[in-house]
Order: C-alpha cells, then sequence, then structure tokens
C-alpha cells in the first residue's frame, strides 16, 4: 500500500497522468498476485485457521462491511488477535 500511496501522489502532485496510470497498473498486478498466488498459498499452509481470517477480515479493495459497526458497539472494545475482531474489554478469552 505504501509504493501504491506514493506513486499515486507523485502522479497528483505533478498532475502527471502517465505516472498515475502506471499507478493503476501496478495496483492491478498487486492486486492479481494476491489472487493468483499468495491466497492459494495461504489457504495451504494454514487452511481452516486462514479461512476463519478471509470470514472475518474484508479484502483489499472491498467495501468494509465489517467494520461498520455502530460507534456504540465499538466503545470499550479493543481489537483482538491477527483479525482485529473487536472484543469488548471484560471479556477476554483464556
Amino acid at each position: 500500500m505504501a509504493v501504491l500511496s506514493l506513486i499515486f501522489g507523485q502522479g497528483l502532485l505533478f498532475g502527471n497522468i502517465r505516472v498515475l496510470e502506471y499507478g493503476i497498473a501496478v495496483w492491478v498486478a498487486f492486486y492479481f498476485f494476491v489472487l493468483i498466488y499468495e491466497e492459494p498459498t495461504l489457504r495451504k499452509t494454514f487452511g481452516r485457521e486462514y479461512e476463519e481470517f478471509c470470514a472475518n477480515v474484508p479484502r483489499l479493495g472491498s467495501p468494509p462491511a465489517t467494520l461498520a459497526a455502530s460507534s456504540s458497539e465499538m466503545s470499550g472494545a479493543r481489537f483482538h488477535g491477527a483479525s482485529f475482531r473487536p472484543q469488548r474489554l471484560g471479556s477476554r478469552k483464556g
């Protein structure tokens, strides 16, 4: 994401359409790398644990539907684990 931010930032700062087009090409390459190589590799390596992670974390570029909780639901919540699932304070397991 940092690389893409730099590319798009430079394109916008300098008003250079070619740099913005390059940023789109890099984003597409990254996206297809994740779809074609990274996700299947993680699925083979971690199995069910990765499937649970995918169910709880939106894919990059997807609308964050799981993060659409109201602020009242999030008050007193903290992030727990790699999937960043909100968990209320005092409800810690284990």
